[in-house]
């Protein structure tokens, strides 16, 4: 069982035998090779440090079927998931993403932070085609380090402002009405919520994205545009 768990985990984090061995203190990856082949089995200590290498429990590196385990997790997350409504679908999606982020972290950097701080998230603003931004309800969401001052905090829907602001990233923002060419603005384009850079002189307004693969978005004498805040231009993520 163990051969084929330390194989399993090896590919799953994506390690080749001679790093793996690396970080075990040896300088060369034959002896990985042998564990996998089953030849035979290092020691405890080694076992040990396998084990927190790859945080898993040492018994279930030892007696248990690692990929079969996380495929029943990965089941039942699924199955819960299936039954939640579209919106908490998107915090579910949003939420294991930011897991999958921190855990690709490299080693010199700390996973976790040294404090949290609440914050109230008032839904999402869209990077792409617009979504609907919401007035009273918001969502308590814990942060990881010092934030910035703001008015307000919302969520970034889609990519059309990468890579500046990435999807599902909170991002803070000062109130106002007024703002200038070239800001990124929260804003509200006939009843929908984008977050934008905004351009304006005197013949044109537009609200232009940051991926090229998107088209700027060019107002029309007709349509209905309100300014909410300018967004403070320092990353923070949930």
């Amino acid at each position: 069982m163990f051969s084929s768990n330390l194989k399993y985990l090896r590919n799953k984090f994506h390690m080749e035998q001679i790093e793996l061995a690396e970080r075990l203190g040896r300088k060369s990856g034959s002896s990985v090779s042998e564990w996998e082949k089953g030849s035979y089995t290092p020691k405890i200590k080694t076992l040990s440090d396998i084990a927190a290498i790859f945080n898993v429990d040492l018994d279930d590196l030892m007696n248990k079927d690692l990929s079969l385990l996380e495929e029943d997790i990965l089941t039942k997350i699924n199955e819960v998931s299936s039954q939640l409504h579209e919106p908490r679908q998107k915090r579910v999606y949003n939420y294991a993403k930011d897991q999958l982020r921190e855990q690709n972290l490299p080693d010199n950097v700390e996973e976790f932070p040294v404090h949290y701080t609440t914050v109230r998230c008032y839904g999402s603003v869209s990077a792409g085609t617009g979504v609907f931004l919401q007035d009273e309800e918001y969502e308590e969401v814990q942060v990881a380090g010092d934030v910035p001052e703001h008015d307000f905090a919302v969520k970034v829907n889609g990519d059309s402002m990468e890579p500046m602001l990435q999807d599902g990233e909170l991002i803070y923002v000062h109130k106002t009405s007024d703002a200038r060419s070239g800001q990124i603005i929260i804003a509200d384009l006939n009843g929908d919520a984008f977050v934008k850079k905004l351009y304006k002189n005197d013949q044109e307004v537009k609200l232009i994205s940051l991926n090229q693969k998107y088209d700027d978005i060019v107002l029309r004498e007709n349509d209905e545009f309100i300014v909410f805040g300018v967004v403070v231009l320092k990353g923070y993520k949930i």
